[in-house]
């Protein structure tokens, strides 16, 4: 009769970051909705998304997966072109 496993489960996948935009995709005129603000805006659901994660998960992590800091630094090894600063509108009178 052998006893059953209580090893933690495994951890799931962590949050896959969003893709950055292409060269092209962006105009470059500063458009209100540039994909530079979505993808900000995803990045930013992205690092809620694993301080959660590794809040859950982070202890679970075995020594054969990537530990949690070396999950953070997968994280934030890519780095995004800033965004550009919008010109100033002057209020309508």
């Amino acid at each position: 009769m052998s006893l059953p496993d209580f090893s933690p489960p495994s951890p799931p996948t962590p949050p896959t970051p969003p893709t950055p935009p292409g060269e092209r995709e962006c105009c470059g005129r500063y458009c209100e909705y540039c994909v530079w603000v979505y993808y900000h805006a995803a990045q930013r659901r992205h690092e809620t998304a694993m301080a959660e994660w590794l809040h859950r998960y982070g202890g679970l992590v075995g020594s054969n997966d990537m530990d949690a800091g070396e999950l953070r630094r997968q994280d934030t090894a890519k780095v995004a072109k800033p965004q550009p600063v919008a010109e100033a509108r002057r209020p309508c009178h």
